[in-house]
């Protein structure tokens, strides 16, 4: 009997700039971080929680920290994300770090989905800033 998977608080970080529009086969590379996210989800304890952030010039909580208990509702906010847009990271790792600072978990880990170069922000300081937490 495999062991059941802990509780964990994850945030999911996707690129949906201009570039993600790009084809990997018959699929985009945006399509492909989607499906990915829903993969991660089904191996995943359903009381985690989990949070959905994308970015391009900006970042925007697609959907706040909360339960994966249903699934639909994380397929529902992902399927009409369409690429278009710059690349910057930073805000969006930082929005990341905010979702997840407050929350008492086994775990907690930020996932990023991207395919480019971001503008440039203060990586070093934010990253020492989570891992010290």
């Amino acid at each position: 009997m495999p062991r059941e998977a802990p509780k964990v608080a994850l945030a999911f970080v996707l690129d949906r700039s201009g570039s993600m529009q790009q084809k990997v086969g018959d699929v985009s590379r945006l399509d492909i971080a989607k499906e990915a996210t829903l993969g991660a989800l089904d191996l995943l304890n359903p009381e985690s929680l989990v949070s959905i952030i994308v970015y391009d010039s900006e970042a925007n909580a697609l959907l706040p920290l909360q339960s994966i208990d249903d699934i639909e509702v994380f397929q529902e906010a992902l399927s009409p994300l369409q690429p278009g847009g710059g690349t910057s990271l930073y805000p969006a790792l930082n929005l990341a770090y905010q979702e997840l600072s407050s929350i008492d978990a086994m775990a907690r880990h930020i996932i990023i989905m991207s395919d480019g170069l971001s503008q440039p922000g203060d990586f070093d300081g934010l990253l020492r800033q989570i891992t010290a937490e």
